[in-house]
């Protein structure tokens, strides 16, 4: 219910305490994550103009658009779903919780924000600095705990929306049990996403966009590139570049030069190993 003028100075609060706590918070992230801290602090601000990008957004829709015709009265009335649960990854936890938190309270909803159990330091941190800004009791909640018995919690004690990012096969565990409830869900999901070369393409520029795309945060992308088709006549060219431009890559723990940190949790590093052996079973050469 508050007016237009008092939600946006919300959002703008916390947009304010993000870029105070943005160097402890890029730390949290990247030892949550393994993400070097140059890339982590770029999420931090990044996070803070998302905040001010959607509170310039929001409008008074309370009132509703009226259609009159000779028979009957047809309007639209906008208005807050409720208590809205958002359950999100790990491998981006600080950007990708922010973004439908951020829109949940713009549009007049309270959040039940669950980070992924393998980052609870990022979780915290979002939860100081949104608590810090002056957001209403009540409007927010930070939560830990596994995905599943969370996710149960949230319908069971009168969630209205769900919201999560993460990989198809949980997306689907998500989306069944909201079903039991009919309560309606947005799933952001992991994809297997190719990239193309044609035969026209400046290599060079190729290569740089394929690596940035295949290689940030570690490989550890929903929308990262998986694989890569590339026209026979620039094949050899587009190949020998990528494996120059990878080995010159520097690898590090945190620091603020690194290109690539760590992936973030043992499982998903025999994941990755369980892949490679898969691919180098079907003739793939490294």
């Amino acid at each position: 219910d508050l007016p237009y003028k008092e939600k946006r100075d919300i959002l703008y609060a916390i947009a304010a305490e993000i870029e105070a706590n943005a160097e402890l918070i890029a730390v949290l992230e990247s030892y949550d994550t393994g993400q070097p801290i140059r890339f982590t602090k770029k999420a931090a601000f990044r996070g803070a103009a998302n905040f001010r990008y959607f509170a310039d957004k929001v409008i008074d829709a309370r009132n509703g658009l009226s259609t009159p015709d000779t028979n009957h009265l047809n309007f639209t009335v906008k208005q807050a779903i409720g208590p809205v649960g958002i359950i999100t990854p790990w491998n981006a936890p600080f950007i990708l919780s922010l973004n439908p938190t951020i829109q949940a309270l713009m549009a007049g909803n309270a959040v039940v924000l669950k980070v992924a159990a393998q980052t609870p330091m990022v979780g915290e941190a979002i939860e100081r600095v949104v608590k810090s800004s002056g957001l209403p009791d009540g409007l927010f909640t930070h939560v830990v705990g596994s995905g599943s018995k969370v996710l149960s919690a949230m319908l069971e004690n009168g969630a209205d929306k769900m919201f999560f990012t993460g990989s198809t096969y949980a997306g689907k565990q998500v989306m069944k049990s909201c079903a039991e409830y009919l309560v309606p869900c947005s799933l952001e999901l992991g994809g297997n996403d190719a990239m193309v070369v044609l035969e026209d393409a400046p290599i060079e520029r190729a290569v740089n966009g394929g690596m940035w795309a295949a290689y940030q945060n570690a490989g550890q992308s929903c929308g990262g590139v998986k694989r890569v088709y590339v026209h026979e006549k620039v094949y050899d060219e587009f190949v020998s570049m990528a494996i120059a431009k990878t080995k010159a890559l520097r690898h590090g723990d945190n620091g603020h030069d690194a290109d690539l940190g760590s992936v973030t949790t043992e499982k998903q590093f025999q994941q990755l190993e369980k892949e490679l052996q898969m691919a180098l079973d079907n003739g793939a050469t490294i």
